[in-house]
């Protein structure tokens, strides 16, 4: 049996009501749902719109739902392992590398139209409509998730919590690129979608780098 059934307050008390473990795993595909519903509106806004910026947030956000249902896998499994700390942090390296390698293909597209090489009209109107559905769903997702019971806030939840940080930032910068191509800044839009990779690589890099130990301390509550 893992640690985590065998200190279930339910196995000792006998009463439903005082384990919330499934709850942590329907919390994980409440997200997932906002995730895969701001990526339906995102994408068809962004292949219409044709803003680099909005199709990187776009793609963060994909990314974040894959790694939403990812964690919902994790809280299953981890209430039937021996380690379930262990498990939770590297579900959460898992999902961190996915999102960093995202980041290479919007860079690429950045790249391409700073040298010049691809030119797109950009339909602001749309774009803007796109990037503020993203914000509006990102901000609800990080309250939902916030209101998480307070057993689930482990490491799983933090490295979420990271994602959603990072997603907020993502439609931050996309309608920031957006607002200078409409004051005149055409390459606005391209600067906005490698600012939103930088902000991922760094949020990647930092928790997989400088929060080893911290993970672990947070892997286990009940």
């Amino acid at each position: 049996m893992g640690d985590h059934i065998e200190s279930c307050l339910f196995l000792k008390t006998g009463k439903a009501d005082d384990c919330h473990c499934a709850d942590e795993s329907r919390h994980y595909l409440g997200l997932a749902k906002l995730s895969f519903l701001a990526f339906v509106a995102q994408a068809s806004i962004a292949t219409v719109s044709g803003s680099l910026a909005l199709l990187a947030d776009t793609i963060h956000i994909m990314l974040d739902g894959i790694e939403n249902m990812l964690s919902m896998f994790i809280a299953t499994w981890a209430r039937r392992v021996k380690d379930e700390k262990r498990l939770r942090d590297y579900g959460g390296r898992i999902s961190l590398v996915l999102i960093a390698l995202a980041g290479v293909w919007i860079l690429y597209e950045a790249y391409e139209r700073l040298a010049g090489n691809k030119e797109t009209v950009i339909e602001l109107y749309w774009a803007l409509v796109g990037a503020a559905i993203g914000l509006a769903i990102n901000i609800r997702q990080y309250k939902n998730h916030a209101e998480a019971h307070t057993e689930h806030k482990n490491v799983t939840h933090r490295r979420q919590h990271l994602h959603l940080v990072s997603d907020i930032a993502g439609s931050v910068a996309a309608i920031t690129g957006l607002v200078f191509v409409f004051i005149g800044y055409p390459l606005g839009d391209a600067i906005a979608s490698l600012c939103i990779v930088a902000f991922i690589w760094f949020r990647v890099i930092k928790t997989l780098f400088f929060e080893e130990g911290h993970g672990h301390h947070h892997g286990h509550h009940h």
